[in-house]
């Protein structure tokens, strides 16, 4: 339990702070160039460690997941990553950084609609947590436009 909360701020550090370089090289390249860097570091860095530490697994899969995981790395990775970019460089670091971290409310919407996932109390605090927070940060007056 205790390595999954350090892992999970690891995590949350690791995109606060990509999110400050992001808008720091912003300043320098325009959003798409840095969005194709982001994108081939990531998946050279990434595929290297699957390749590294799970490469029988890897090619004893079937051809048609390979394509699937074409299809999603397009919509998420490059639609997401160059829209998140071009937020940054709108709003700011902290505003965008903000408001992507609603994609939990988003997920837990989803997964109710689709994969028949059970409403329970936790989810209503944390979705009302959510979306209170997305609205004190989009209400804020220091706003960075």
């Amino acid at each position: 339990m205790i390595t999954g909360v350090l892992l999970a701020i690891c995590a949350a550090l690791g995109f606060a702070g990509s999110a400050v370089f992001i808008k720091l090289s912003l300043q320098k390249i325009p959003y798409s160039g840095a969005t194709i860097m982001s994108l081939v570091v990531s998946a050279v860095f990434s595929l290297s460690v699957a390749v590294i530490l799970h490469f029988d697994e890897i090619i004893q899969l079937p051809v048609i997941s390979f394509l699937w995981f074409a299809i999603v790395g397009v919509i998420t990775f490059t639609g997401g990553r160059s829209l998140q970019y071009l937020a940054i460089n709108h709003m700011g670091a902290a505003r965008s950084s903000s408001l992507v971290a609603c994609s939990p409310f988003f997920a837990a919407v989803l997964a109710v609609i689709f994969l028949g996932e059970s409403v329970n109390i936790w989810l209503i605090i944390g979705t009302t947590l959510i979306v209170s927070g997305v609205v004190l940060v989009s209400l804020s007056s220091d706003k960075n436009e």
